[in-house]
């Protein structure tokens, strides 16, 4: 089995492989899922798309030979999330609907998880109905588990498609249920990182209400909190420099906005040569996604 010793590329790629190797060779089916599942996630971090796609479809195939469901759940929500991120909407959306259909228990943090990312991707579809009563059935399971990171995840998730279909009042009020559940939060990592995510989000909000003195100080609040805990992800910086130019750039303080245009273009080419990538939707600034239509 893989263990947290796996801290290095050198020794992920060197020990699944040699486990995936002798597992394949001795036709040890359900050690070769394993060791193919970890190969796979690690892959889609690089991000190597093309290997982690057919690594998780074999699981998949596994999975379904082996008759574990657990299998066939762990790899098809992983995929579907890749998908997703590659802002292939309808191939993670049909893939997730798939995964849901089997699911008997949606009161565990991977069905919540499934019905969040359902909700978001037949949102990007313009599925409206169907992601609304996905991301509030996220939101019941939630808080029947009682469980603050998804209960806070579920509002935002749920207040980020109010706030693209322009209903702010709604969507600043989910945004609000969702900062007070991070209070009940025990871990302080975490709890600061889920509330820099919520800044990001609600940022994203005020810049599309023209209210960008607000925008500006949650993007800054977001940006100071991922210092703190020393969370480094060069796209969300880039994309929040950007947001927090637009805004200094619509109250006229052009010079200040160049500043941090400049800093976000930076940013953006880490991200670029990392192959940094998020779908469209979860931009932390104002982006026209060219969604399908239905």
């Amino acid at each position: 089995m893989i263990t947290d010793k796996l801290h290095n590329d050198k020794d992920v790629k060197l020990l699944t492989q040699q486990g995936l190797d002798f597992s394949t060779h001795n036709k040890y089916l359900f050690l070769e899922a394993d060791f193919l599942l970890w190969q796979a996630k690690y892959l889609s971090e690089i991000p190597d798309f093309i290997n982690a796609e057919e690594r998780f479809l074999r699981v998949v195939e596994l999975g379904n030979k082996l008759n574990i469901n657990k299998l066939v759940t762990s790899a098809g929500t992983s995929l579907a999330f890749l998908y997703y991120n590659q802002e292939d909407n309808e191939k993670a959306f049909e893939l997730t609907k798939k995964i849901l259909i089997n699911v008997t228990d949606y009161k565990n943090t991977q069905a919540i998880t499934l019905l969040q990312l359902a909700g978001l991707t037949s949102f990007n579809l313009h599925y409206y109905e169907i992601a609304n009563s996905y991301l509030k059935e996220a939101i019941r399971n939630s808080e029947e588990m009682n469980n603050p990171v998804f209960k806070s995840r579920s509002y935002t998730f749920l207040a980020l498609t109010l706030s693209e279909q322009k209903n702010f009042n709604q969507a600043d009020n989910f945004y609000s249920k969702a900062e007070l559940e991070i209070n009940n939060i025990k871990d302080e990592t975490a709890r600061l990182e889920s509330l820099a995510w919520i800044f990001g989000y609600k940022a994203k909000l005020r810049l599309l209400e023209s209210k960008y003195n607000e925008a500006i100080e949650l993007y800054e609040n977001k940006l100071s909190i991922m210092d703190k805990i020393h969370l480094v992800n060069n796209l969300e910086f880039s994309q929040s420099h950007e947001a927090i130019a637009i805004a200094l750039s619509a109250i006229g303080q052009q010079e200040k906005a160049q500043k941090y245009s400049t800093i976000a273009k930076n940013y953006q080419r880490i991200a670029d040569t990392n192959n940094q990538r998020i779908n469209c939707l979860l931009a932390l600034v104002p982006i026209n996604c060219n969604l399908k239509e239905q």
